[in-house]
């Protein structure tokens, strides 16, 4: 998760934040540090303004390092900021034209994507039973008329299967849906392949999830009644 993946607004909002938040501490700071010396603020107003603020803006960058670094899954703080979280394990189904006749309808594949997210950047790791793909450029763009988010992505898919050493470049759109809770969309490869995708948030909790074996394993422990995907789609 190299890349910064706030948009304009997000960052405007990000220093507005951090502005305000050193102005508050700044001023208590400039109330106790004149108490602890036995002193009032009028005793040495330049010098105790200048600690304040000094403090002030040291803390509050305390407080974003450590909220950058930390898993963007607290949905509360999420609306606070304003920032859609998207971090964990999300479970459905994608439906390509790969290998279907054109009087055919698109067949249903299992999938699982892993995205972990901080405040700043993002991830996206897929797993399939045949091949796995992991991001290279990611975004979360939200609808300043509609308010609607949808995440994008440019990926690298990577297929093994007995000799084959195939990769392949896509790029995916998902809508985030119910409350947060689901992931619609379509996705386009250079094969030239596409297909639409339907996933349902399993937990925020990625660790561990590193091949689509513990994916399954994870989904079954969650959902041993599984919702069979067609059935899903058609709803």
């Amino acid at each position: 998760m190299n890349l910064v993946t706030l948009t304009t607004s997000e960052v405007k909002r990000l220093v507005s934040i951090f502005a305000l938040l050193s102005i508050v501490l700044a001023a208590v700071l400039a109330l106790i540090i004149p108490g602890l010396r036995g002193e009032t603020f009028q005793d040495h107003p330049f010098a105790t303004g200048i600690q304040a603020i000094s403090g002030g803006v040291t803390i509050a960058t305390v407080c974003f390092a450590v909220l950058a670094r930390r898993s963007w899954r607290w949905e509360f703080l999420a609306g606070v900021l304003n920032r859609p979280t998207v971090h964990g394990v999300w479970h459905g189904s994608i439906w390509t034209n790969h290998g279907t006749p054109a009087d055919s309808s698109p067949r249903p594949i299992e999938i699982v994507l892993v995205i972990q997210q901080t405040y700043l950047a993002l991830s996206i790791v897929s797993f399939t039973a045949a091949q796995e793909g992991e991001s290279v450029i990611e975004a979360i763009l939200r609808s300043a008329k509609t308010d609607a988010t949808r995440l994008c992505y440019v990926y690298e898919l990577r297929r093994r299967y007995q000799s084959e050493n195939k990769l392949t470049l896509g790029s995916g759109e998902l809508k985030l849906l119910e409350n947060g809770k689901r992931l619609r969309g379509h996705y386009f490869t250079n094969s030239p392949t596409e297909g639409e995708i339907d996933l349902e948030l399993l937990t925020r909790d990625c660790r561990g999830i590193d091949c689509f074996d513990a994916a399954t394993k994870l989904m079954n422990r969650l959902r041993p009644a599984a919702v069979d995907p067609l059935a899903q789609r058609s709803t």
